[in-house]
């Protein structure tokens, strides 16, 4: 997955096709999966996340029956499951802000990398996902 961006010796406004002057460099795309222990919970997260610009879109899913080891112990819990779109390269920021956030001691982080994404989707996520706060 590639998405181009200028290059330092360049006057073009827009990052995300190529030019000859441009230097192509490498966007990974990833989907983060992790589950929150209530649907209030995966949406602070998801707002904490975009308003960041560590994420491009969140999307919350209905309530699933988790079972999961924990502590030596088997346990049941219903938690929403939450999908953040985002750049490789902020996979470790978009984790430490989850984990600091979270209600779990040890929330089960996943990131996906997959292996087809639209080219307009690829730049939608490059441009989006700046990780600052109210810029673009």
């Amino acid at each position: 997955m590639m998405v181009f961006e200028e290059s330092r010796n360049s006057s073009a406004s827009c990052s995300w096709w190529q030019q000859s002057e441009w230097q192509p460099i490498m966007t990974e795309i990833v989907d983060i999966h992790v589950t929150c222990s209530t649907l209030e919970e995966a949406r602070q997260l998801s707002h904490r996340l975009l308003d960041a610009k560590l994420a491009a879109c969140c999307q919350i899913g209905k309530d699933i029956d988790s079972r999961y080891w924990y502590g030596g112990k088997q346990h049941r819990g219903d938690e929403s499951p939450l999908v953040i779109k985002t750049r490789g390269d902020f996979f470790d920021r978009v984790a430490a802000m989850i984990r600091e956030s979270h209600s779990y001691e040890t929330p089960a982080i996943i990131g996906f990398k997959p292996d087809y994404v639209d080219e307009a989707t690829k730049a939608w996520i490059a441009e989006t996902c700046t990780g600052e706060a109210g810029g673009d």
